[in-house]
């Protein structure tokens, strides 16, 4: 986050609304809260958000993902898509329901850039037309199939890979009451 600087992104950002261009962003939080009053004035022009939960919580200054989830919905984010490693996916988008997806059954050896291969195929997915739910469900398979190897490419082929992977894996259940 040390990159965001406020006012000036939040411009740009500002003027890729004007022209029609879809944003996303993910973050690496630095665990520094100077970092995040550069970040509040680019929310509203952010299409989709992909914060870990633990960056969720601590961004927002929130206990709960409700809290989390309604403190960027505030700030004006278009649609809030909440990666949860172990326990799947959280989608928010202001005037709907959190919509929740179930990860996939993995043995998994290293995480290292599931989240990076998660936001990536959500993009790919958005690019191919799938609705954000759609999309999720894509990245989700592609940061699975980071998580089984060893290292930030692992696992992902080629998207006739990622669709096999859909195909033949089990999901988990979605556990009530997740935090």
């Amino acid at each position: 986050m040390d990159g965001v600087d406020g006012e000036p992104a939040a411009g740009l950002l500002r003027r890729m609304r004007e022209l029609g261009v879809t944003t996303t962003a993910d973050c690496l939080p630095t665990g520094h809260d100077s970092g995040y009053d550069a970040l509040l004035p680019v929310l509203p022009y952010v299409d989709y958000f992909f914060p870990s939960y633990e960056d969720a919580l601590m961004i927002a200054g929130s206990v709960t993902r409700q809290d989390a989830i309604a403190y960027f919905l505030d700030q004006g984010i278009g649609t809030l898509v909440i990666t949860m490693g172990g326990e799947g996916v959280s989608i928010s988008r202001r005037g709907s329901s959190e919509i929740r997806l179930p990860a996939y059954e993995v043995d998994v050896v290293d995480t290292t850039g599931c989240g990076d291969a998660f936001s990536a195929g959500f993009i790919v997915g958005l690019l191919d037309g799938l609705s954000p739910t759609e999309a999720s469900e894509f990245g989700l398979a592609t940061g699975s199939m980071v998580a089984i190897g060893l290292g930030s490419d692992a696992g992902i082929v080629d998207r006739a890979s990622v669709e096999e992977f859909r195909a033949k894996t089990p999901r988990k259940s979605l556990r009530v009451g997740c935090p």
